[in-house]
């Protein structure tokens, strides 16, 4: 089959990109990915999702999201990035997130998955969790096939990920840009009884 790797004693298994469980809830669009997605360890990373969120957004929530967020007493950056979700408050500001993690997309085609089509905010907690969590589970990728193919190598030369799996989703709190736009962040902001900044 051509999503074994071969070996003179045993066939591997395919390679499985096993995602962090804040992005569990994203497991259809990393599977349409399959054949493209890829690893190489300490990839550059130069992205500009924090300056295209906070220049872009403010434009595009319209003048009755503004003017609803005002009489709610929201500070102007708490409505581009807020501190709570739908069904919880944070201690820190939400960051702004790629739907598919920068490590594992395409190399050479990075910049088509650092734009605001990719950008959403995800709880602070989730996100930078998510990252060392991908991480961790590539390098177990790796180590597996080393074991099975007794060669070194596989620790640090490029991954194609033949398959998608993930666990249970841990609820990470989410507002994309639309839900910011339609107010629905505000919506959640009164049901969770207006709380107070951090």
């Amino acid at each position: 089959a051509p999503d074994l790797i071969e070996t003179d004693e045993r066939r591997c298994p395919p390679v499985i990109l096993l995602l962090p469980r804040a992005k569990a809830q994203d497991f259809d669009a990393y599977a349409a990915l399959i054949g493209q997605l890829e690893h190489v360890p300490n990839r550059p990373r130069d992205t500009n999702q924090d300056t295209s969120w906070k220049s872009l957004t403010p434009g595009r929530i319209p003048a009755a999201v503004w003017s609803r967020a005002a009489a709610l007493g929201l500070a102007r950056h708490h409505v581009v990035i807020p501190f709570w979700s739908r069904i919880a408050v944070y201690d820190t500001p939400m960051q702004v997130d790629h739907d598919i993690e920068m490590q594992v997309t395409p190399i050479g085609r990075e910049g088509a998955f650092d734009t605001p089509a990719h950008h959403r905010l995800m709880d602070a907690t989730s996100n930078v969790g998510a990252g060392a969590e991908l991480e961790h589970n590539i390098r177990k990728m790796r180590e597996a096939l080393v074991t099975c193919t007794r060669d070194q190598g596989w620790m640090y030369r490029r991954l194609v990920f033949e398959r998608v799996a993930a666990s249970t989703s841990n609820n990470p709190g989410i507002w994309t840009r639309d839900d910011l736009i339609a107010g629905r962040h505000l919506d959640a902001y009164e049901r969770l009884g207006s709380p107070l900044s951090p």
